[in-house]
C-alpha cells in the first residue's frame, strides 16, 4: 500500500498592522506591550506573524506568512508558538487517548482554553498551572508566555473587545494580491478548536490586481519600469547587455539593444500580465530573457501588421 502523500499548504506573504480598541489598550497597555515584546520572536514559524514595530498606541506593524492566506491564519496567529503546540497536544480526542477523564467537553474542543474562558479572574493562575485539574506530567507544560496570553484572552472576553487587522496579502501559487480589513475576537466556547482561538467579526477584501506592476508597487517584489531611464540603465547593467552580447551576429545585425528595450516596453504596456512593469525574476537567466524578448518582438510585429 502506498503511503498517503502529505499535501503542503501554499505560503502567502503579508504585511500590515493590527490594533486594539483605544479604550481597551489604555486600560491594559502594560499587559499588551509586555506580551508582544516577549512574544514577537515566537509568533512566526512556518506560518504566523512577526511583529516589526510597536507603535505604542495600541497598534503593531507586522510581517506575516499565511497558511494559504493571511485570513486563514488569523484564527491563531497571535498565540505564542508554544501555546499552539500545547493546543495541538491537548485536544479532546488526544486527551481521551491518554485515558484521562474529562467530562462535559464537546468533542474537538480544546480543553485548556474551554476551561479558561469559564473561570473567574482569581482562578486563572491555579488552572493554567494544571488546566485539566489532573496529573499533567504527560502534558506539555504551559509557559509563562502562554499564561500571559491567556490573561489577555480573558480580558478581551470579559470586556467584549476586538482586534482589527489591516494588511496586504500576496500568494503566487493561488494567484492573488489583496488588501484586507478583518476584525477578530476570542472564539465562543462552542467554537474553540485547535485551529481557531479567534473568530472573525467582520471582513472586507479588495482585489489589488495580480500583475507585475501591482506586485512591485505594493512592495512584494522588485522589478523594472522601462518607462524610467534609471530602471532601463539598471536592467542593462544587471543582465540585458550581457544577454545581448551573447546573441549571434545575425540577431545583433537585425536588432540593436535599444530595439530590445523598446519592444520590451511595448510588451509591458500591451499585456495585462505585466501592466507596465516587469518583475525581476523574469530576467533571472538567459532562457527566461530570451523567451521574454521573443514575446516582445512578436508583439511589436503584430501591432505593425495591424
Amino acid at each position: 500500500m502506498c503511503k498517503e502523500e502529505k499535501i503542503m499548504a501554499n505560503l502567502s506573504e503579508a504585511n500590515g498592522t493590527f490594533s486594539f480598541e483605544k479604550n481597551f489598550y489604555s486600560k491594559h497597555q502594560d499587559l499588551i506591550d509586555e506580551y508582544f515584546k516577549l512574544a514577537k520572536e515566537s509568533l512566526i514559524g512556518e506560518y504566523g506573524i512577526y511583529i516589526t514595530k510597536n507603535n505604542f498606541d495600541g497598534s503593531f506593524d507586522f510581517d506575516g506568512i499565511g497558511r494559504n492566506s493571511m485570513y486563514n491564519t488569523l484564527s491563531w496567529c497571535l498565540a505564542p508558538a508554544s501555546y499552539q503546540r500545547y493546543l495541538a497536544d491537548n485536544t479532546y480526542e488526544k486527551v481521551l487517548k491518554r485515558k484521562r477523564t474529562i467530562d462535559n467537553y464537546v468533542e474537538s474542543d480544546v480543553v485548556p482554553l474551554e476551561v479558561i474562558l469559564g473561570l473567574d479572574e482569581d482562578e486563572i493562575i491555579r488552572v493554567v498551572d494544571n488546566p485539566l485539574n489532573i496529573d499533567n506530567k504527560n502534558l506539555l507544560k504551559l509557559t509563562d508566555l502562554d499564561k500571559m496570553f491567556l490573561k489577555l484572552i480573558r480580558v478581551l472576553v470579559k470586556e467584549d473587545s476586538v482586534i482589527n487587522f489591516e494588511y496586504k496579502d500576496f500568494e503566487p501559487g493561488s494567484i492573488f494580491l489583496v488588501s484586507e480589513n478583518v476584525t477578530i475576537k476570542p472564539s465562543s466556547k462552542s467554537q474553540i478548536k485547535t485551529s481557531q482561538i479567534f473568530e472573525v467579526v467582520s471582513y472586507d477584501s479588495e482585489d489589488l490586481g495580480y500583475n507585475d506592476n501591482s506586485i512591485i508597487e505594493n512592495g512584494f517584489e522588485s522589478g523594472y519600469d522601462l518607462h524610467k531611464e534609471d530602471d532601463i540603465k539598471i536592467l542593462i547593467s544587471d543582465c540585458l547587455e550581457e544577454w545581448y552580447e551573447s546573441q549571434d551576429d545575425n540577431f545583433r545585425t537585425n536588432y540593436v539593444l535599444e530595439d530590445i528595450i523598446n519592444a520590451l516596453r511595448v510588451l509591458s504596456d500591451e499585456d495585462n500580465e505585466y501592466n507596465g512593469q516587469f518583475r525581476s525574476y523574469r530576467f533571472e537567466d538567459e532562457a527566461t530573457i530570451s523567451e521574454l524578448v521573443d514575446d516582445a518582438l512578436y508583439t511589436v510585429e503584430s501591432i505593425k501588421e495591424g
